[in-house]
């Protein structure tokens, strides 16, 4: 009796752990954390999202969403309605979570010996990315990633 009941306890304990029900986080990490990072602080493909969000109303962020930027390398994505507020809403948790990190400024030096200036996006043990503005441009930006020796 002693192992059926430990076998029992063994087969449905996964069920009993805690898991993640909002549907919003699940639509982001679904549709938009491959891109944008789990956090929605940058991915290999997306950049980070949080501070981005401060100046689109939700209607707008809605048609970027669904409409993408082709030219920008963002596809348009087809979320129903009933999975865009509770996605809108996380988009906003992100948004946040972004206003209250400070932003970080940091200098490296390349291999040829000049120096790059910029935003740190993310961090990880070797590799910063982070935005730098183009020189002899004032509304662009060039994403740079930096290998720490």
């Amino acid at each position: 009796m002693r192992r059926l009941t430990l076998c029992s306890f063994l087969l449905w304990s996964p069920s009993l752990l805690p898991q993640d029900s909002d549907p919003g986080r699940l639509a982001f990490e679904n549709r938009c954390a491959r891109c944008h990072g789990a956090d929605g602080g940058g991915g290999e493909m997306g950049p980070p999202i949080g501070r981005r969000l401060a100046g689109i109303p939700d209607e707008q962020l809605t048609k970027l969403i669904r409409e993408g930027l082709p030219t920008r390398g963002m596809p348009a994505t087809a979320i129903p309605a009933p999975e865009m507020t509770p996605l809108t809403r996380f988009l906003r948790e992100i948004q946040a979570r972004a206003a209250a990190r400070p932003v970080v400024r940091k200098s490296v030096q390349t291999t040829d010996g000049k120096t790059l200036d910029g935003i740190v996006m993310n961090e990880g043990v070797k590799v910063w990315r982070f935005v730098t503005p183009i020189t002899g441009a004032t509304c662009c930006a060039a994403l740079a990633i930096a290998i720490v020796r």
